[in-house]
Parts: structure tokens; sequence; C-alpha cells
């Protein structure tokens, strides 16, 4: 896909074209297809996976490494996805392809294991429902008119 012609200019200031662009942390393509926002999510999640093998893979209770994935990880690997959530079914597997090799580092399970009884055992949600919940709690907010969250100071 070719650019658009012409120059963008805000403030003054001429933009540079290109093909992505990251915003909040999110990187956009032209055609919206997130390839490179799952490759940068998974690439971040695996980061703090490294940083964070020892606790998960040691001697800690469940409940603990459970706790240090949800808090540490999960965010991670959730960020922004109510605006990625259009993204195909093959691009968001591989983040719940990624939970999964997490959730079997925690609980240091054979592959014979069924994915549904590692969330079970660390009372997690899958992350393709808990992505699905989370966006359609937002449309639902929005339809509604309702701000998205309340601030009380």
């Amino acid at each position: 896909m070719d650019p658009p012609k012409g120059v963008l200019k805000i403030a003054g200031q001429r933009l540079p074209w290109g093909s992505k662009i990251t915003y909040l942390g999110l990187t956009y393509d032209m055609r919206l297809v997130w390839h490179n926002q799952m490759a940068n999510t998974i690439a971040k999640a695996r980061f703090l996976l490294h940083a964070c093998y020892s606790l998960l893979s040691g001697k800690l209770c469940l409940r603990t490494k459970a706790t240090v994935y949800k808090q540490m990880i999960h965010p991670v690997l959730t960020y922004g996805s109510p605006a990625w959530s259009i993204a195909s079914t093959s691009q968001k597997q591989k983040l719940a392809v990624f939970q999964n090799k997490i959730l079997r580092i925690v609980t240091k399970a054979p592959y014979f294991v069924r994915n549904t009884a590692l969330r079970r055992d660390l009372d997690t949600e899958d992350l393709l429902d808990y992505i699905r919940n989370l966006t359609s709690g937002l449309l639902d907010r929005i339809r509604q008119g309702l701000p998205h969250q309340e601030v009380q100071l």
C-alpha cells in the first residue's frame, strides 16, 4: 500500500509518513492487522518472563506464583486489548499460546495436562475470553454513555 500524496503538518511541523506508528504503547499499521502489536506484546511479556523466571519456576507456592503472573505479565499481554480485539484469531492465539507456556512453567505441568486444568488450578481466565469480556464491557459502557472509569479524589 502506497502512502498518500501530500504532506501532513501539525502546528507547523512536518510529520513523516510511515507504515506503522506507536502511540500510547500500541503499534498501529496501515491495514490494522496488528502483526507488529502482537510481536511487540509477546516480546515485552517474554522479557518479563525472563526477569521473573526464578520466581515462577522456583519453590514458591502456586498461589504466589499465580499472583506474580497476574500482576506482572498478564497486564502486559492484555494492554490495549479493546483496541486490537478486532485482530485476527490467529494473531490473538499467539498471546494465548504464550499464556499457556507461562502457566506450564508456573505449575511445572507435563505436556499431557490440559490447559483448562492449568487455568482452573491457578484460578486464571482464558486470555481470549478475558479480552472478549473486557472489550464487550467497554462497548456496553460506551453504548450506555457511562464514563470508562470514575475517579474519586
